[in-house]
């Protein structure tokens, strides 16, 4: 009977979360081998279990029927599209609801009973889906063949699960297909015992290496191990093969996509472990398995884990003394506080911690400081290379020099050689992640939308002989439209030095959207293209003024003077925004009696470059909170009213919360100002959206409309999405000029050079590119090669991008076209090498 198993071929399939879907479903039995016997692992619905978990938490019990009819009416769902008879799951339904009702009363064991309810309800929906398909198929609870040899002490037993095959293999003889629930066992005392977070990918880890399986396939919602998170780095690839103790560490240093314990069972018997994607299961995916031929210096991804705090512990004592490191551990251990990066020297430790309770951490530090002097740094993030033998990686030189711009906290290296992490703040950590994914993966990819986008025709004629922007003013509606929807937003400005193209200004205007200007110059422009088409503007606005926000930066006083004293100004509801408490002191007649708005500087700076950050120290925007504050009698002596706040953090944020975050700070300092001269009716939250959909603008609207509903009195809340609105309607045209081959590198010469989109010499700014080839062939099914993009401006920093992988048959006069060039295109123009501006068209 112990090797019965080798009679015939098997293979192990983990349904994933995600994937628990009809069309998950469909895929896999569409893909089912009949002449290979298949165990299929099943997880629970995608939250599922945590919310399993919450109800048999004490603060949630008062919850625990409205969480049970959340997850009874998920599931419902579910087996109602696949066109079940839902009555087969009752029992489980009564089951879970008695223990429910009973919740005040359950025990540790009850705990463990209810969340391991949610892999049995799918695994047994799946099984019942695939007999509709006349399969032969047959469903096994794991808790009859694996096993634990501890009792359970809490939710997740820490002990050895191990699998019975004896228990199991002779399923096999009436079906070819085995459905089991995954994430648990049972323990010494024949009860349900759980694996832990990861569980189910542990379950099927250990049923295929049992069964010698020829693999095991982990089906979730993504293609594999990827070189860097997709959502955190732009055009990142998948790894096609990876070693199973590389895998490994990449999984412990942040990679969800896989859980480290469910490596090492298929490691001992070489079963590769294949991660596909549900919904697109026939494109590239990663396969873990044994790797002899591995590259000296190979680097596998780049990793990023949030949450991390920072313990620094010091004392002079440490020095040639012995006992101090165990003396400070079992003190995290008491706090059950786990550690994961630790440093020596000879007068401190530092180490990190992923845990998030803080008010835990602050009373271990006072427990540590009876002996030593602690300091903790909140708030971190670690980046990690993960790769083999890193002390040969031959850009580490590189590496160390892109951290020069950054206050990195912490240096580790692994005593493995596989692993060497850098702890910095979480606002920077995005930026130095993409640094460092750029020097060790150098190469970008484009490839062609789907939906053929309003540009592609284009790609199809040779280039024009002068490059030319070409806007698209459907776009910009639709991303007015997009914000209008927000219902927290109260008033839109627009900042045109975004693009001032007299068109979209216009386009702009006829849609209600106020005008941001950010000198006296911009003002002029845009009152007298107003005064020009003003009744067309009112009429379709059906407003009587336009709005319009004056937010200058070391302006001239006279700018200042002119416009609190500008003529007509009924027409406009002109805003004046001050950033510099030193104007006031200065110049107090200049603003005596007058309403003004304040710019500040919370210390609270985002962006994608270090040079569109608009807040913090190195910022040269905005007045501190202090600055106000210690100024209230300059204010209440010249009877300045403050109307309004300002903080707008900086340019390419994609989280929501970071507005969130931001408004609450303002509010913080608003509720210090005092009545005297606090008229304050609006918060300017700024703007910096990122774009091509990386904002969850719903959770965003949901988020600020209930922090408005805290504020003590109505408050109008407003944004300046300028690059948002903008950038993605434009693009430049142009032409392949020259090639050349020059040691390593191809140049790839155009006729649009830093003069005409300065965005890549100035920001770093990665603009997509695609050429004429895009359309006639697909990257991934011809010959490629990196190039980089140049123009024609005696400059060595006159360059589009550099590493992009493209098509190696480019030729000369085919077209180019750069997308996302609406924004900080023609308005950073200029005639350097005494060249022409582009001609701007209207698609």
């Amino acid at each position: 009977m112990s090797n019965r198993h080798i009679l015939f071929k098997t293979q192990v399939i983990k349904l994933g979360g995600t994937s628990q879907t009809k069309v998950g479903y469909d895929t896999l039995i569409n893909n089912l081998d009949q002449n290979i016997k298949t165990v299929i692992v099943v997880s629970a619905m995608k939250d599922i279990t945590n919310l399993l978990i919450k109800i048999t938490s004490p603060e949630y019990y008062k919850y625990a029927i409205d969480t049970f009819n959340i997850i009874k009416e998920k599931n419902t769902k579910l087996a109602t599209e696949l066109e079940l008879d839902i009555s087969f799951l009752d029992e489980e339904f009564n089951f879970l609801l008695q223990m429910i009702k009973n919740i005040n009363n359950i025990n540790l064991q009850d705990r463990i009973n209810i969340v391991s309810s949610g892999e049995t309800i799918t695994a047994k929906i799946l099984n019942k889906y695939i007999e509709t398909k006349e399969l032969k198929t047959m469903y096994i609870d794991t808790t009859d063949f694996i096993d634990c040899n501890l009792p359970n002490d809490t939710l997740f037993n820490k002990g050895e699960f191990t699998v019975n095959i004896n228990n199991f293999y002779s399923n096999f003889d009436s079906c070819n297909t085995i459905i089991v629930p995954g994430f648990r066992g049972k323990n010494i005392n024949n009860e349900i015992s759980l694996m832990g977070r990861g569980g189910s990918d542990t379950t099927g880890s250990l049923i295929a290496s049992s069964l010698n399986s020829s693999r095991y396939q982990i089906w979730t919602d993504v293609n594999g191990i990827y070189t860097g998170d997709p959502n955190k780095i732009n055009n990142v690839n998948i790894i096609p093969i990876i070693s199973y103790d590389a895998a490994q560490e990449i999984s412990a240093m942040g990679a969800s996509v896989i859980h480290p314990y469910c490596i090492k069972p298929c490691k001992q018997n070489n079963i590769p472990i294949e991660i596909r994607n549900t919904f697109n299961y026939n494109t590239d995916y990663t396969t873990i398995k044994c790797t002899n031929s591995s590259s000296d210096k190979a680097i596998y991804s780049i990793t990023k884990q949030d949450n991390i705090t920072i313990f620094k512990i010091q004392s002079l004592n440490m020095w040639n003394n012995y006992g101090f490191v165990y003396d400070i551990f079992s003190k995290f251990k008491d706090f059950n506080v786990d550690v994961n990066i630790i440093n020596t020297s000879q007068f401190d430790i530092t180490t990190t911690t992923n845990d998030t309770d803080y008010v835990k951490l602050e009373k271990l530090k006072v427990v540590l400081e009876q002996k030593y002097n602690v300091i903790i740094t909140n708030n971190c993030s670690c980046i990690s290379i993960v790769g083999e033998n890193l002390k040969k990686y031959d850009k580490l030189d590189l590496v160390m020099k892109s951290l020069l711009d950054f206050d990195i906290k912490l240096t580790s290296y692994s005593s493995n050689d596989m692993t060497i992490s850098f702890i910095v703040d979480n606002d920077t950590s995005s930026r130095l992640l993409n640094n460092i994914h750029q020097i060790i993966f150098p190469y970008n990819k484009f490839i062609l939308p789907k939906n053929a986008p309003w540009w592609q025709d284009k790609l199809l004629d040779n280039g024009p002989e002068h490059c030319k922007y070409i806007y698209n003013l459907d776009i910009v509606k639709n991303k007015i439209n997009t914000l209008k929807e927000l219902s927290s937003i109260d008033r839109i400005y627009y900042a045109m030095k975004a693009n001032n193209n007299e068109s979209i200004l216009l386009s702009i205007l006829k849609l209600g959207i106020g005008i941001e200007t950010v000198s006296i110059n911009e003002l002029i422009v845009i009152i007298k293209l107003i005064e020009t088409h003003y009744s067309d503007i009112v009429d379709i606005t059906k407003q009587s003024k336009v709005n319009i926000l004056y937010t200058p930066n070391f302006a001239d006083i006279n700018d200042y003077s002119l416009i609190l004293d500008y003529p007509n100004c009924s027409k406009y509801n002109i805003i004046i925004i001050l950033d510099n408490i030193n104007v006031l002191e200065s110049y107090p007649n200049v603003f005596r009696n007058k309403s003004i708005g304040l710019r500040l500087d919370l210390n609270y700076g985002i962006g994608h470059c270090s040079k569109v950050i608009t807040q913090g120290e190195d910022s040269k925007f905005g007045m501190t909170p202090d600055e106000i504050l210690s100024n209230i009698s300059l204010f209440e002596d010249n009877q300045i009213k403050i109307i309004g706040i300002h903080s707008h953090m900086g340019s390419g944020i994609t989280d929501y919360n970071h507005w969130i975050n931001n408004t609450k700070l303002i509010y913080n300092l608003y509720q210090k100002i005092p009545n005297s001269i606090n008229n304050i009716e609006w918060f300017d939250i700024g703007g910096g959206f990122g774009i091509d959909d990386t904002i969850d603008f719903n959770n965003l609207d949901i988020e600020l409309s209930k922090l408005k509903s805290t504020f003590s009195k109505p408050i109008k809340i407003f944004i300046e999405p300028g690059r948002f609105i903008v950038a993605e309607s434009g693009i430049i045209w142009g032409r392949v000029t020259q090639i050349k081959n020059k040691n390593n590198t191809k140049f790839i010469g155009t006729n649009i050079g830093m003069t005409d989109l300065i965005r890549p010499a100035l920001y770093s700014a990665i603009h997509p590119i695609y050429f004429k080839k895009n359309i006639i062939d697909s990257l991934s099914n011809s010959q490629t090669e990196l190039v980089t993009i140049v123009g024609q401006i005696c400059e060595s920093g006159d360059f589009l991008i550099k590493n992009l992988l493209v098509n190696n048959n480019i030729k000369i006069n085919d077209s180019i076209i750069v997308t996302n060039t609406g924004a900080y295109g023609i308005v950073m123009a200029s005639n350097y090498n005494s060249r022409k501006l582009p001609e701007q068209l209207l698609y």
